[in-house]
């Protein structure tokens, strides 16, 4: 409105007004449309008197236009905001009018963000750094477009979540801040970081909430009240996030019902009623909503392995390829001494709408470094199809362990340098910046 009529004087924004506003745009609605209706018919009966079939003609033209403001289902005629459609062209050919950027410039450069009302859902097999990788997209959203972000975490505690969350805006490695292992140094640029990123909500606003500041708020995806997706809407609208992060969504099931077949924790009717309904909440209050969910154990003998863009990697059903805007699919690869390859995570997009996207490889130090790896680095480690066509077999076989290191991931997170030196440049900063 200030952008359109600065002419016009209006309350300070932080004028406290008795009166409820949607009743006082209720009435402003009908009195509105009760003076343009008038108006109408008295210049159709004028045309009706030499000409009833353009009386017609102009009548339904004049009320297709009031009939937006009410009817119940929001709709928008082609041709009606030309000017609008052309803003919204050179928004985009400037890189701006965007929403919340992905963290690795391929994704970004060909899905051009992440939007209101999309469904992305991050699979995986058990310990593939899915969750980190989630929380990862999360952390930049909240620091390069100032997000509100909502963390629903069905399977870990939120305890457990905001450990990964500090680790990773902090840029500290995860293994020896879990462990409070940090140095002195460490340990300070945490918390300085905790302390500059209250001074950076003060004076930032979400993207799609003006009134409101940046945050990341966490949650238990379990109570004994509220259940699935009955607890996602109320904290949605509660905290009016920007992108909802629901980590094991799929548990949200289990308040439908078990499945019948044996080895199934969920029925398939109701994961298909499930991803329907998530992918209705974002577009209902036009938020971005990413997921995270599991990846088959693995295929039948005599299969080919196959490409890391295959649906049938997605768990129990395909119908998250079906409802989701961007499937991203996680293949984490340990480490090869011998041939000096470093563990690293490969991304594969398996359903994207409106784009094609390739394998990529981006690194695998929690909490430190999951940046895209350039072709300088691809080069050096000799990472090629032949590596991901290995790592995807590996991914995929019948078996009942499940991919990643076996036992404790305290090895690994030991092997990781207890160094800043992930935070140099391209990954996120240790202060946040505008």
């Amino acid at each position: 409105m200030e952008a359109r009529m600065p002419h016009f004087a209006y309350l300070p924004r932080e004028a406290l007004l008795d009166e409820n506003i949607l009743a006082l745009s209720d009435i402003l609605r009908t009195n509105y449309v009760q003076i343009q209706m008038e108006d109408i018919l008295t210049q159709a009966a004028q045309i009706n008197h030499s000409n009833p079939i353009e009386a017609v003609a102009f009548t339904q033209d004049k009320t297709r236009q009031l009939n937006k403001l009410v009817s119940p289902i929001e709709c928008i005629e082609l041709t009606d905001d030309i000017g609008e459609i052309e803003e919204e062209y050179d928004n985009v050919s400037m890189g701006s009018g965007m929403f919340l950027d992905y963290p690795w410039p391929m994704v970004q450069h060909e899905t051009l963000g992440m939007q209101p009302g999309q469904l992305i859902v991050l699979f995986g097999r058990p310990k593939s750094m899915k969750t980190f990788v989630a929380l990862y997209i999360a952390a930049h959203a909240y620091l390069y477009n100032s997000a509100r972000v909502l963390i629903i975490s069905r399977e870990m505690s939120k305890l457990e979540m905001r450990k990964r969350m500090v680790a990773l805006l902090a840029c500290v490695p995860y293994g020896p801040w879990r462990k409070g292992n940090l140095s002195p140094f460490e340990k300070e640029n945490v918390f300085s970081t905790l302390r500059s990123l209250v001074s950076m909500e003060g004076e930032r606003q979400s993207p799609s909430n003006s009134h409101l500041s940046p945050s990341i708020r966490i949650a238990d995806g379990f109570h004994r009240q509220y259940t699935g997706l009955e607890l996602a809407r109320l904290l949605i609208d509660e905290f009016q996030p920007d992108l909802v992060l629901d980590d094991s969504f799929y548990l949200a099931t289990q308040s439908m019902g078990r499945g019948k077949k044996d080895g199934d924790p969920m029925d398939w009717k109701n994961l298909m009623t499930l991803n329907a309904s998530v992918k209705e909440l974002a577009k209902e209050y036009q938020i971005t909503y990413l997921a995270t969910t599991q990846a088959k154990k693995g295929q039948k003998k005599g299969d080919e392995a196959k490409s890391l863009r295959d649906l049938d990697a997605f768990s129990f059903t395909d119908s998250y390829a079906m409802t989701c805007d961007l499937s991203i699919r996680v293949i984490k690869v340990d480490e090869d001494e011998e041939r000096d390859i470093p563990q690293h995570i490969l991304l594969g997009f398996p359903a994207a709408r409106n784009s094609t996207l390739d394998t990529m490889a981006i690194h695998a130090q929690p909490c430190v470094n999951f940046t895209q790896m350039s072709n300088a680095d691809l080069d050096r480690h000799q990472i090629d199809s032949e590596v991901v066509r290995r790592a995807r077999e590996v991914d995929e076989r019948l078996s009942h362990v499940p991919a990643g290191p076996i036992g404790s991931c305290d090895k690994m997170e030991r092997e990781i340098p207890a160094t800043l030196s992930g935070a140099r440049a391209g990954k996120i900063p240790k202060t946040p910046v505008r």
